[in-house]
């Protein structure tokens, strides 16, 4: 990415050849999907050049899916379901395309087409990412299937960490419902999964969050001692990064330690951080659970923390978050 960074982006400049902007903006999309507007911009000035290339309509595909997983704008998923199933019809051999397409049709609950783009997407497929799309897909409808997808994908990348993060996500789904010896089991096969996550991913603040939420059924002080860890840290961590660390402690301190002013205090600097994101949005639904336990205890805390709320929302300008990576959704 960074030896392709050097080129210009600007339409005026000529040196720029179909090649390497489609380059460019593959390259954006392999550090993270976040990159999807100067991807599309690089895969649009592509097409412009050579329009008939197959390559740059998939690589067009995959930034406008990229945009509307990031993006608030609703026009952005209609116009990357439209070039999505442009490039499924005409490149059916385009596994991520498929899955990509089914992504976009669940979330409209057409059950029936995303069962047939995933048996199709995965039918002799060795694309670890394919599998790993089509299991999460799965999760809901057919958990044995997911699993099975979930397993292959392993095989194929066993370096991956994102497969072994949905493994051990998938684990942890089963055991919430699991009992007697059966829940024990999948309680320390999701641990097992989100350590080959750290291992491969060490960087990953959201995977050891998952992994430190695990250790807490076994032994609180462990789950604790990681959110320590973390927050020596976290000048380093992305603002989403440290807004999900503010959120994950928060929820710890309230419900495990029943702290309840010191989960007030990590819930409100989470809710600090101006960008928009699942993470403030639930550490204000904490702080106002917070409030409704307060009020009976602690009326005047439980006011101020209302304060906080209504002051936050007046004067802080809340931005979009961007950068985000794969294991933040």
């Amino acid at each position: 990415l960074e030896r392709t960074q050097a080129a210009p982006l600007t339409p005026v400049s000529t040196a720029l050849t179909a090649e390497i902007s489609a380059q460019k903006g593959w390259s954006l999309l392999a550090v993270g999907l976040s990159h999807w507007q100067r991807a599309r911009q690089c895969f649009e000035e592509a097409l412009a050049q050579d329009p008939g290339s197959r390559e740059l309509h998939a690589g067009l595909a995959s930034a406008l899916y990229a945009a509307s997983i990031h993006s608030s704008d609703p026009g952005l998923k209609g116009e990357a379901m439209r070039q999505l199933e442009e490039v499924v019809q005409q490149q059916p051999e385009n596994r991520r395309a498929k899955v990509f397409l089914a992504c976009l049709l669940d979330q409209e609950e057409q059950q029936e087409r995303v069962e047939a783009l995933i048996t199709a997407a995965v039918e002799s497929c060795c694309d670890a990412e394919v599998l790993r799309i089509a299991a999460k897909l799965l999760q809901q409808h057919n958990l044995e299937r997911s699993t099975r997808l979930l397993q292959q994908a392993v095989q194929e990348a066993p370096d991956y960490h994102l497969v072994h993060q949905t493994m051990g996500r998938s684990l942890t789904k089963q055991w919430y419902h699991a009992k007697g010896e059966r829940k024990e089991q999948l309680l320390q096969a999701a641990i097992s999964a989100m350590k080959e996550a750290v291992i491969r991913d060490p960087g990953s603040v959201f995977i050891k969050l998952q992994l430190a939420e695990l250790y807490g059924e076994r032994d609180p002080s462990w789950e604790e001692q990681i959110y320590l860890e973390l927050e020596r840290e976290a000048l380093g961590f992305s603002l989403r990064c440290r807004q999900a660390l503010c959120l994950s402690y928060g929820k710890f301190l309230m419900y495990k330690r029943r702290a309840l002013q010191q989960a007030a205090k990590k819930l409100q600097d989470g809710y600090t951080i101006p960008i928009a994101t699942p993470e403030r949005m639930q550490c204000c639904q904490k702080l106002n659970k917070l409030i409704q336990w307060l009020n009976k205890s602690d009326p005047s805390k439980a006011k101020a923390i209302e304060h906080f709320i209504q002051e936050m929302d007046s004067v802080v300008a809340v931005q979009d978050a961007v950068g985000l990576q794969e294991e933040d959704e």
